[in-house]
């Protein structure tokens, strides 16, 4: 099993971009209840991207990231007409506890407690039946070796074509969440993410590793 980290900040960016398409809709919808716009009336898109994102950002900067129940109950709370609102903030927090139901859970072996993730930027584990390979998503060109001698194999290229990128709206709404992410309390919302255990655990509380975007 081959299995990447992710910088939590920068990774909902790009999932959000990813399913720009599907949540516009949810986030336009909150827009106009927030600012008591009529139904069907132009919004900008890109504003409202950003004032969710801030909202995001205040919710989950209120509360203990490693506890993302009270992350929940805080957004349903302040959004009852809207659980959307608690459906992004899950996503958002997805990576602080992604390895533990999907590679502990499953596997029995805790990626996050080997201090090799932190220092290297990649680990193996294995018991009798599985070997993992967990790697920084941010380092992955660097360990592409690592990856080649894992799966026994001289040499291996992996393509670089970035995805997301092309998602239609892609650059809007990048711009929109980072200029959101900017602010003060979204630098506290990033404080957070990058305060967890799991952001700890894979290093991403490290000022030399933390992505800039």
């Amino acid at each position: 099993v081959i299995t990447l980290t992710r910088d939590p900040v920068t990774f909902y960016i790009s999932n959000f971009i990813q399913r720009h398409a599907s949540v516009l809709p949810d986030v336009l919808a909150w827009q106009r209840s927030r600012l008591g716009t009529a139904a069907g009336a132009e919004i900008d898109h890109a504003q409202a991207v950003q004032n969710f994102a801030a909202e995001l950002a205040s919710i989950i900067a209120s509360v203990d990231v490693n506890d993302g129940d009270e992350a929940l109950e805080l957004a349903r709370n302040r959004w009852p007409d809207h659980p959307f609102v608690a459906q992004e903030v899950k996503a958002c927090l997805r990576p602080l506890t992604w390895f533990d139901t999907e590679i502990t859970g499953i596997f029995g072996l805790d990626i996050l407690t080997s201090p090799e993730l932190r220092r290297c930027g990649w680990v193996v584990l294995e018991n009798d039946w599985v070997e993992i390979l967990a790697l920084r998503f941010e380092q992955l060109n660097a360990l592409v070796p690592k990856i080649a001698e894992f799966v026994g194999r001289p040499k291996l290229s992996l393509g670089q074509r970035n995805v997301t990128s092309y998602k239609p709206g892609a650059w809007t709404c990048k711009a929109a969440m980072e200029a959101a992410f900017a602010t003060p309390i979204g630098r506290a919302y990033v404080r957070q993410l990058r305060g967890s255990a799991y952001a700890r655990a894979c290093g991403y509380d490290q000022p030399s590793d933390i992505p800039t975007s």
